[in-house]
């Protein structure tokens, strides 16, 4: 929710690796990093579910380059930086998957899993289970699973396995 909740969270978490919520506010790079470095996080959701009512929203995003499309010129330079809300987002090979929940009833549903199952924050976590969440997804070019299943029954595709992630 904070900074400071961040913060506590790498200094005191013992039992991960961890899928952690993050709000539009602190869905940057450099908070990113320090969440990968630490190795007790094996995934990231984005929270929009209560934006804009409690979480604001950033003044400008973008998650492209300052300088979009500059690896496909012939200098590969940036004379003019015109996009300085990037943040380069889209350049980084993030070693963890990172999905959005934007559905008030599911963002509530993991939060009320968790706040059954993990507080408090400290080495009893390691003698007792947790609420977990299983992050896996592969669609074929179909944004989320409900345009996936939308499609696949407006096309009359089989739908056996068609939107289920891929795997044994």
């Amino acid at each position: 929710k904070s900074e400071s909740d961040l913060t506590d969270f790498l200094q005191n978490a013992v039992a991960g690796p961890y899928a952690i919520i993050l709000t539009p506010v602190l869905f940057r790079n450099d908070i990113l990093r320090s969440l990968i470095d630490s190795s007790k996080v094996s995934g990231i959701i984005l929270n929009t579910a209560l934006v804009p009512d409690i979480d604001p929203i950033p003044s400008s995003f973008s998650p492209d380059d300052e300088c979009p499309n500059r690896y496909s010129g012939v200098n590969k330079t940036c004379p003019v930086k015109w996009n300085p809300a990037a943040n380069k987002f889209l350049l980084n090979d993030w070693p963890l998957p990172v999905f959005l929940v934007k559905n008030l009833e599911h963002y509530n549903a993991i939060i009320e899993c968790h706040d059954k199952f993990n507080p408090p924050l400290d080495e009893t976590q390691l003698s007792r289970p947790l609420c977990s969440l299983h992050l896996k997804s592969h669609m074929f070019a179909a944004v989320n699973s409900e345009t996936c299943l939308r499609r696949i029954n407006f096309y009359g595709i089989n739908a056996a396995k068609y939107c289920d992630p891929l795997g044994d």
